[in-house]
């Protein structure tokens, strides 16, 4: 599996990051179902990648349990963990341009705590 990610500039001490990956993950096609549907943990994974800077290690990153259908622009609500601290916060993960089974996530992280 091969990543790049890039940061944005953040936005009113939002961080906002994207990261393109190659899933290498096999699609579930049927002979007219072309969706592509991955296990939340590859959102998850792709996510905390994004965030390992901002950071300067990896986050670990909740966004639930099973399997979601790759959509352009569908939303996650999820926690991360700062690994420096051990804080909670929200954050919303969000899926970007997808081609096939390669796809990008931007995460979102908001500033409110969660416990």
């Amino acid at each position: 599996m091969s990543r790049t990610s890039r940061f944005r500039r953040p936005l009113m001490g939002l961080a906002s990051a994207s990261v393109l990956a190659t899933t290498g993950l096999l699609a579930g096609c049927g002979v007219l179902d072309f969706s592509v549907s991955v296990p939340i943990s590859a959102v998850e994974t792709l996510a905390e990648n994004a965030l390992q800077e901002h950071f300067g290690a990896t986050p670990d990153i909740d966004c639930g349990d099973g399997d979601v259908q790759l959509s352009e622009n569908m939303t996650f609500d999820c926690t991360v963990t700062d690994p420096n601290t051990g804080v909670e916060a929200g954050a919303v993960v969000k899926i970007g341009k997808v081609d096939g089974t390669d796809f990008s996530v931007d995460v979102e992280l908001g500033g409110t705590e969660q416990k």
